[in-house]
């Protein structure tokens, strides 16, 4: 099937290790490849990594099976739901960004979540949707690139009842010209600042996202910032 994933490519992405190795690989980097049909990934438990972006894809159905996942790049892709991630239960960093999503339901997230990126999207159009994308994540400590503040948590904390406004349609939010592979190592100068926000501002017995993607999570923000 034309866009469809395939164990080369997964091999490849690997770095080409042996078939033993390759079942308990923990990070594939699977962006740019025009991949319109995820296959195959429900073999990989051990993965916790996985990079997706900039491909055609329209669902996340063939993910679903990692639930070891902690850290999915998905950004500027053709993704109009993030349904069925909530099942993603160790999931702690999620790029969504630059994909046509108008609604984020509150069951629709993993409560794991710590950083989130929805730039790019009608989602981010609605008003105060840092705070409604708050009510659903209480102990996410980064929107968008952005650290959430006190007050933020606590007017989310106030506001969490309110209406939901008119929501815009979708639209189309896959303009990838200005999308470059250097945006992703932008602003490493502030890895150190994502890492120690991560630890304090997260109770300690939820947890905090892992040195090894802290870093690659503000990078691939500061993509849609450049």
């Amino acid at each position: 099937m034309p866009g469809e994933l395939t164990m080369l490519q997964i091999k490849t992405a690997a770095g080409g290790v042996d078939e033993d190795a390759l079942l308990h690989v923990r990070c594939l980097r699977l962006g740019w490849l025009g991949l319109s049909h995820l296959a195959h990934l429900e073999l990989f438990s051990q993965l916790t990594e996985l990079y997706l972006q900039h491909n055609e894809l329209d669902d996340v159905d063939g993910l679903l099976a990692c639930r070891n996942l902690e850290f999915l790049a998905l950004g500027w892709n053709g993704i109009a739901s993030c349904h069925g991630l909530r099942r993603l239960r160790r999931l702690l960093v999620l790029d969504v960004s630059g994909n046509p999503i108008a609604r984020i339901e509150p069951d629709d997230l993993p409560p794991s979540l710590r950083m989130i990126n929805v730039a790019h999207t009608p989602y981010a159009q609605l008003p105060a949707y840092r705070a409604r994308l708050l009510a659903m994540l209480p102990d996410c400590v980064c929107i968008d690139g952005v650290d959430v503040t006190d007050a933020e948590r606590a007017s989310a904390r106030t506001d969490a009842g309110a209406g939901a406004a008119d929501e815009p349609h979708a639209g189309t939010a896959r303009d990838t010209d200005a999308r470059t592979d250097e945006g992703v190592g932008h602003a490493a100068e502030e890895v150190t600042a994502v890492r120690h926000s991560a630890r304090s501002d997260v109770p300690a017995a939820r947890g905090a996202p892992r040195d090894a993607h802290a870093g690659e999570a503000r990078a691939l923000v500061a993509e849609d910032e450049a």
